[in-house]
């Protein structure tokens, strides 16, 4: 209970530095996809997908990660300023994101009362970065859709002047 407790703060503090502006550059839109992915590929074990409450469980964080990621992605708040553009999360962002970090567990306890299955304790860890991956890459496509601008200032090329 106090290590859960501690990474319920953690996840907070975090959250709540999202409400300070931060400034839109490449790493602001690759680095946590790319955490997630690879922290995906080392924790996943394919011999864990022959459970089918993983395969399940799967469906489950890759559709909570897409409604999560797509929908929250609208809550994110972007400012000009100076020729920079600076991202932030509105209180509306954290909120809702929290609610679907939980209720991805609710959905989960439901399944497994429901039909008695169990998810291995080793397939948590993967599955909760799999949701984590889609999550931010879809937060990230819909922050980039909503503000093209900041899309085409991230990634423009740099100029030999």
């Amino acid at each position: 209970m106090g290590t859960s407790l501690l990474v319920c703060i953690f996840i907070l503090f975090l959250l709540a530095i999202g409400l300070r502006p931060k400034k839109v550059d490449k790493g602001t839109f690759l680095t946590l996809p790319i955490i997630g992915g690879v922290e995906l590929l080392l924790n996943f074990n394919a011999s864990e997908l022959s459970a089918s409450i993983v395969i399940i469980d799967t469906v489950v964080v890759v559709v909570f990660g897409y409604l999560a990621g797509s929908f929250l992605g609208r809550f994110k708040k972007v400012d000009e300023k100076e020729d920079s553009y600076y991202i932030r999360s509105t209180i509306m962002f954290i909120s809702m994101w929290i609610a679907f970090f939980i209720s991805r567990y609710f959905v989960l306890m439901l399944i497994s009362n429901v039909t008695d299955m169990k998810v291995p304790a080793a397939a948590k860890g993967w599955l909760t970065w799999c949701y984590l991956f889609v999550f931010f890459l879809l937060r990230n496509i819909t922050i980039a859709r909503r503000y093209p601008q900041v899309k085409e200032l991230v990634f423009q090329k740099k100029s030999n002047v």
